[in-house]
């Protein structure tokens, strides 16, 4: 179906009801990505980036909302962590992202005395059809394959590498289950100590590494 299409997603909603019964849960999670700073893009990059990660969920949720209600069902929506940092080159999926965040809290704070929860996952680098061919771009003018842009992408990541689907799979169906029953309005951060990262240290730390790489000291 395309999700920018409100019709199609009110068929989507009836259809799961005709053949479930009931809507528990929604998890938006489709998106585009169109590279560029305000200058370079186009109006009709701009509207599509924010009709299609942005716009969608609101008409996804709208249509979702009544049969949420009824079971006291959760929203989980995939955001990113360029809703919290402001990434080079992605104006319009930052903005769509950080718009995402904010429409879900809403959904918190007004259904949330009629038992919806709403939370939100921001990811770092996923290994995924949608990263993979983001990289292949990039590692292209580095002569990098994709594993080698994947590497260079996540060089500072303290985890040292992009999460894997399952992982932020795994984070979802926590926030949409009954051990997160009181979680409401979350936005929870997966992405491997990636925000954590101060770049005014990153030197001292590359040069700490080299340090220890040269002289680890005793052993421990």
């Amino acid at each position: 179906m395309d999700v920018t299409d409100a019709s199609a997603i009110e068929d989507l909603v009836a259809t799961t009801i005709a053949e479930y019964g009931r809507l528990d849960c929604v998890v938006p999670n489709a998106a585009v990505m169109r590279q560029g700073s305000v200058l370079d893009l186009s109006p009709a990059d701009w509207d599509l980036t924010l009709a299609t990660n942005l716009t969608s969920v609101f008409l996804l949720i709208r249509a979702a909302l009544p049969h949420l209600c009824h079971v006291a069902g959760s929203v989980v929506a995939v955001s990113s962590i360029a809703a919290l940092r402001a990434p080079s080159a992605a104006a319009a999926y930052a903005v769509s992202k950080a718009g995402l965040v904010t429409l879900v809290q809403t959904v918190a704070r007004d259904f949330g005395g009629r038992g919806v929860r709403a939370n939100v996952v921001c990811p770092g680098w996923v290994r995924t059809e949608m990263a993979d061919q983001e990289l292949a771009e990039f590692g292209h003018g580095l002569g990098l394959d994709v594993d080698g842009a994947y590497e260079e992408v996540t060089r500072l990541v303290p985890q040292s590498r992009p999460a894997e689907a399952s992982e932020i799979a795994a984070a979802v169906t926590w926030l949409a289950g009954p051990d997160a029953s009181y979680v409401n309005g979350a936005c929870l951060v997966v992405d491997g100590g990636t925000v954590l990262v101060d770049p005014g240290t990153v030197g001292f730390d590359f040069s700490v590494s080299a340090r220890l790489a040269a002289d680890p000291g005793p052993a421990r």
